[in-house]
């Protein structure tokens, strides 16, 4: 990101759409990879965590009435 947002800025696309050859033509190799590779990541690990996160929710509503029991807490439904 570091190395890649002032290349976009330079480029004055930053906030455009333009075409996965065109970013690949502007980026040069090296960086249109590791731009995608980290949008993978980054798509790969919130998709992981939109799975997780409803039954770590769950566990840690039970743990938290165990701690603390007689206090009241919130409850909601996490979309899946």
């Amino acid at each position: 990101m570091n190395e890649i947002q002032p290349v976009l800025a330079n480029l004055s696309i930053n906030g455009k759409l333009v075409t996965v050859e065109e970013a690949a033509q502007l980026l040069g190799e090296r960086l249109f990879g590791h731009s995608m590779n980290g949008a993978t990541n980054a798509n790969e690990l919130i998709c992981a965590c939109n799975k997780s996160l409803p039954g770590l929710h769950t566990e840690i509503l039970k743990l938290a009435k165990t701690m603390f029991p007689g206090h009241k807490f919130l409850d909601f439904e996490i979309p899946t």
